[in-house]
């Protein structure tokens, strides 16, 4: 079944299929967009990587690997595996 962070990927990835497609040129939309939801989105992320390396999010260190990577795909910089040697 579909997990809140995969559910917020795929809205990520939709919304930038949608300015980058469908409306690409409603700049000022995508900004606010970016702000609002984006970060927000992306701050609970964070938080699903951060559980992730406490292995918390699956039953075996696998899983939670696959979480957190996961889960990086709607941040810009890949941190899920350098955030477990911090």
């Amino acid at each position: 079944h579909l997990q809140a962070d995969d559910a917020e990927t795929l809205f990520q990835l939709g919304l930038a299929y949608l300015f980058g497609r469908v409306i690409p040129d409603q700049n000022l939309l995508m900004i606010v967009t970016a702000y609002v939801l984006g970060a927000s989105i992306t701050q609970n992320f964070g938080i699903v990587i951060h559980e992730a390396t406490h292995g918390l999010t699956g039953k075996r260190p696998f899983m939670n690997r696959m979480v957190g990577l996961l889960a990086n795909i709607g941040i810009p910089f890949p941190i899920a595996m350098s955030f477990r040697y911090i």
